[in-house]
């Protein structure tokens, strides 16, 4: 690459690569090595943010403009373009790019504090974009029925949204304490839980269907860089990483991990240790 690279993502199959560079162009790689990249440019403006379709067959970039290009992932082909006119007061261009898990819904996050929805194959709007603040992140959970969207609206903030027909869209609103700022969200496998990391170095964890807090870990000074939830469904685990060099996995849930443990039997001046103490109880 001519600059720095922001960020970079596989296909669903592995066999792709695509990254955003600092110099405003994607590069899309196979995972061959020597093979040469595919170079994507927009006349709109310099790329920023890049994501696949879950077919590996697109790739879709935006970033300055108020458009989103759409590109064949294989070829390299400029497919569309997909604009939009921000709100007035507000700054133009798109901060983060999301598909939805079927790969029929392309939706963005965009500058004017609004994220808007397009079929990425033909151009059309799928549904009415929704109002929420400057994003920094979306992501929709893996059955493509809810979104999350982390952003910086005052000390940060969360919302998850429903998207199915005939539903309230706010869930649920999340926000970390003021003296703190939201840098992502993701949600569980089994899109009940929603996990926020912020710049303070704390992590948490709450239900998506009502923000109620789940589980909280500080975590000292150090900002959290990313987080994730594992693929699990029961007793999910967290893993953080922090930009002291630090990396932790943890369990959102404990119990059943310390219920799992088997404790060492005791010598025998630890059980008439016990036994004193349990007086006048009977120790057994």
């Amino acid at each position: 690459h001519p600059a720095a690279v922001l960020s970079g993502s596989f296909d669903a199959d592995g066999s792709g690569v695509v990254t955003v560079c600092a110099d405003g162009s994607a590069y899309l790689f196979t995972s061959i090595r020597g093979s040469n990249p595919t170079r994507i440019t927009s006349e709109a403006g310099p790329i920023r943010c890049a994501a696949f379709d879950p077919t590996g067959a697109m790739v879709a970039c935006a970033g300055a403009a108020d458009s989103i290009g759409v590109w064949g992932a294989r070829s390299g082909e400029h497919l569309r373009d997909l604009p939009f006119v921000h709100a007035p007061n507000y700054a133009g261009g798109v901060s983060a790019l999301v598909f939805a898990p079927e790969g029929a819904e392309l939706a963005a996050a965009c500058e004017d504090a609004k994220v808007r929805f397009w079929d990425p194959r033909t151009g059309d709007d799928t549904r009415k974009g929704l109002v929420v603040f400057p994003a920094r992140s979306i992501a929709y959970s893996a059955d493509g029925s809810k979104l999350l969207v982390t952003g910086r609206f005052g000390g940060g903030a969360a919302k998850v949204f429903l998207l199915g027909e005939n539903r309230p869209p706010v869930q649920a609103e999340i926000a970390h304490a003021w003296s703190s700022s939201i840098l992502g969200g993701v949600l569980s496998a089994d899109g009940s839980l929603v996990l926020t990391f912020a710049s303070d170095g704390s992590a948490h964890v709450w239900e998506a269907g009502s923000g109620r807090p789940v589980a909280h870990r500080a975590g000292g000074d150090a900002a959290i860089l990313d987080a994730a939830f594992d693929g699990g469904r029961e007793n999910p685990r967290v893993i953080v990483a922090r930009d002291d060099g630090t990396v932790s996995v943890w369990p959102v849930d404990p119990l059943p991990a310390a219920r799992a443990r088997t404790p060492r039997p005791l010598f025998p001046s630890e059980r008439e240790r016990e036994r004193r103490l349990a007086l006048p109880l009977r120790y057994e």
